[in-house]
C-alpha cells in the first residue's frame, strides 16, 4: 500500500483528493493549518489518514512534516503539493514585500523544500515515487489584474516540475496539473464578487466552474501505474478556458 504526503488537506481539492484516494486504497498523510473544524471533519470520516499541523511559511515546519509523516507511515511514494493561497490581492502598484514574501513561501517556496526533503529520502530507499505539483490557469494568462505575485509563484512551480522531471528520471516522476477556474471558497478569501465569478466563468468555453473532483479525477491518474510512462508534464484541467 502506497503513502502519500498531501498538503492543503483541509482545503475544497484537498478535501477531494483525500476522499478519492482514500477509496482507491492508498494511506494518506494530510497537511493542514487553520482549518481546524475541516481537519476534525476529515478525521471523524476518514479514520485511515493521518493530519499534520504545519505553517507552511516556516520552511522548519515543512522539514518537520516530512520527518513526522516518514516516522509514522515509514516512507512516502507520493507528494502531493497541492497546498495554496493569496496574500495581498492587489494591483501590481500597490503589493508590498510581506504579501509577495508570503505569497511566494506558500505556493512555491514551501514545496520546493517539502519536495527536495522527500526526494533525499526517496533516493536513499531507492523508492520510485512520484511528484504531483498543483499550479493554476493563471500562470498561463500572466497572473489576474490582483494576483501576479500568486501567477508568478505557480509559474515557478511549473518550472520546478520540468526541471525536477529530468533530474530525476527514470526513478521519480514529477507531474503537475494546472488548475482552471475552479468552484470553492478560494475566490471569495480574496474579494471576489458573485458578480466578478459569473463574468468570469462566463469566459470558460465548457461555461462552467471546473469541480474539486475534477481535479481530483487527473491526480488519481498520475497516482495510478497507468501514468508510469508519463514525467515533466503540465497537465490543464481548465473546461477548454
Amino acid at each position: 500500500m502506497k503513502t502519500i504526503l498531501l498538503t492543503g488537506a483541509t482545503g475544497a481539492i484537498g478535501k477531494a483528493i483525500i476522499k478519492l484516494l482514500n477509496n482507491a486504497g492508498y494511506r494518506i498523510a494530510g497537511q493542514y493549518f487553520t482549518n481546524e473544524d475541516a481537519a476534525e471533519k476529515l478525521k471523524d470520516e476518514f479514520h485511515k489518514i493521518k493530519l499534520y499541523k504545519a505553517n507552511l511559511l516556516n520552511i522548519n515546519e515543512c522539514e518537520k512534516l516530512v520527518d513526522d509523516a516518514e516516522k509514522d507511515f515509514g516512507e512516502i511514494n507520493i507528494l502531493i503539493n497541492n497546498a495554496s493561497a493569496i496574500y495581498g490581492a492587489k494591483k501590481f502598484l500597490e503589493i508590498n514585500e510581506e504579501a509577495f514574501d508570503n505569497t511566494i513561501t506558500i505556493n512555491f517556496k514551501s514545496h520546493f523544500f517539502i519536495t527536495q526533503k522527500v526526494i533525499k529520502n526517496m533516493l536513499t530507499k531507492k523508492i520510485k515515487g512520484k511528484i504531483i505539483n498543483i499550479s493554476s490557469i493563471s500562470v498561463r494568462y500572466g497572473g489576474g489584474n490582483d494576483t501576479i505575485h500568486y501567477g508568478c509563484a505557480k509559474a515557478a512551480l511549473e518550472c520546478l516540475t520540468k526541471g525536477l522531471a529530468k533530474q530525476f528520471a527514470p526513478d521519480i516522476l514529477v507531474n503537475c496539473v494546472q488548475c482552471g477556474f475552479i468552484d470553492s471558497d478560494f475566490h471569495k478569501k480574496i474579494g471576489r464578487s458573485e458578480d466578478d465569478i459569473k463574468k468570469r466563468i462566463e469566459m470558460i468555453p465548457l461555461k462552467r466552474a471546473g469541480k474539486p473532483e475534477d481535479i481530483a479525477h487527473m491526480i488519481e491518474y498520475l497516482c495510478s501505474e497507468k501514468a508510469d510512462f508519463i514525467t515533466g508534464q503540465i497537465f490543464t484541467v481548465s473546461g477548454g478556458d
